[in-house]
């Protein structure tokens, strides 16, 4: 550490104990700690829900997405914000270069969706073929 970053420090410090000239240091230090600790409180109030509610609005959207066609996916994700549709992308695991326009990663989105409906489909083909195998044996 360089004695000019000390100083700084030490200007700060002598800024909060002004503000205490007539405590205790105990005093000063347990209001200091009371302050801190609502405000990390209040941090972990706001934040947690908002980020719970946000995963849950994205994942609805999601649901909505599965089993539509491709325009009417790509018309749905139109009318989000590049900010949500960036997001959705990375809730499903999709790389999408940010900057490219809202039509461009809406159409990525929809393609994703179609292809994990045809895969699925497929293995359900895949299943009933191998069910009616089994049964001629």
């Amino acid at each position: 550490m360089k004695v000019e970053e000390l100083i700084n420090i030490l200007c700060k410090t002598e800024k909060i104990m002004k503000l205490y000239k007539k405590s205790t240091i105990n005093e000063m230090l347990d209001d200091i700690y009371e302050k801190v600790s609502i405000r990390n409180a209040k941090d972990k109030i706001h934040k947690k829900p908002t980020q719970n509610i946000d995963k849950q609005y994205y994942e609805k959207i999601i649901n909505r997405i599965k089993g539509k066609r491709k325009d009417e996916i790509v018309k749905l994700l139109q009318r989000l914000r590049k900010k949500d549709i960036l997001t959705i992308a990375s809730l499903i695991d999709l790389k999408v270069d940010s900057s490219s326009t809202k039509k461009s990663l809406s159409e990525v989105i929809a393609s994703h969706f179609i292809f994990i409906n045809r895969v699925n489909s497929k293995d359900k083909d895949s299943v009933s073929e191998l069910t009616e195998l089994l049964k001629l044996k």
